[in-house]
């Protein structure tokens, strides 16, 4: 019985054992291959966020994770609320959020009906309010739980079954601390916040869907900073910033100009993993009051409504 090479020198001699190694053929390592085996990944096909005049410096895409932070009051939800209804309406699409803290009715629908015509909802007619309301009841839906206690599990799993029923395309998720941790009795908060970016990383590939979710910063000390907080400002962990495959925020230089409200904004592109979503870059806006929505402040800025809500649409 030969248990070994050395049984196998005494039994054969070494000429024989060398023509053993020489004949003998590797054994395949399950994961560990040539770069012609490597699985091509699916294609990027990227969206546009409705700004034509960013140029294709910010894009979002399925299969995708963003975080996105800035300060309360400084505009989080009301841009990509704008964003999200641009990218739906563009691309035909489905959305579910979980908006936690602004309520789905009045105040999302607000939002969505003022981005749908570019005019303040006060302006708008009852026929216009009409077609609003139905968009936004054939594509979005919403995430509402009873008892007001959701939690990641529930969510991924109502997204679930968004995606399956109605074809959903994102999940939105704003904001993150409304959420009731599943954390372990003994787990740390940045091992709580690293398995949980893990189950929304798994769910946005493998449910071929793009989630966002929305943090505020851990601390409340930037209104008096002269510059913005980053993704590693979130509360519990810096693996906001390393496990995204994008994070944005959304900064507000100063709320007041004298004894008015400011309106001038500022969107931060800190982090894009792939060139298909665009790269980091500073991009400055307005809220115009008139309008109820953002506009870019920047010199190269439209002058007609394609500016500020669908590319070649138009808002009648």
């Amino acid at each position: 019985m030969i248990n070994d090479a050395n049984d196998y020198l005494v039994s054969h001699g070494a000429e024989a054992l060398a023509e053993f190694v020489r004949a003998a053929k590797l054994v395949r390592v399950d994961g560990l291959l040539r770069m012609s085996e490597v699985t091509d990944p699916p294609v990027i096909e990227a969206w546009l966020p409705g700004f034509p005049h960013w140029n294709g410096r910010v894009k979002l895409a399925r299969s995708m994770l963003s975080v996105v932070t800035g300060q309360p009051g400084h505009g989080k939800t009301s841009l990509f609320a704008q964003i999200w209804y641009n990218i739906l309406r563009t691309y035909n699409l489905a959305g579910v959020f979980g908006s936690f803290e602004t309520r789905p009715k009045p105040h999302y629908q607000r939002m969505m009906r003022q981005v749908m015509f570019c005019t303040a909802e006060w302006k708008l007619t009852p026929e216009q309010i009409a077609k609003a309301d139905t968009w936004i009841q054939d594509h979005t839906l919403w995430l509402v739980r009873p008892d007001r206690q959701p939690d990641l599990g529930w969510v991924l799993d109502a997204a679930e079954a968004a995606v399956v029923r109605h074809g959903a395309a994102v999940l939105q998720i704003d904001p993150w601390n409304r959420l009731i941790p599943d954390r372990g009795k003994f787990e740390r908060e940045t091992d709580f916040v690293s398995r949980a970016l893990d189950r929304c990383l798994d769910f946005a590939k493998g449910m071929n869907v793009h989630v966002q979710i929305i943090a505020h910063p851990s601390k409340g000390e930037f209104a008096g900073r002269k510059h913005h907080p980053s993704l590693e400002d979130i509360s519990g962990s810096k693996h906001w910033e390393n496990k995204a495959d994008q994070g944005f925020v959304v900064w507000r230089p100063s709320l007041f100009n004298g004894t008015e409200r400011s309106t001038e904004a500022e969107l931060y592109h800190l982090k894009a993993r792939y060139s298909e979503l665009g790269y980091l870059c500073r991009l400055k806006m307005k809220y115009d009051h008139n309008s109820g929505i953002f506009v870019s402040s920047d010199e190269t800025e439209p002058k007609d409504d394609t500016a500020r809500g669908m590319p070649g649409e138009s808002h009648d």
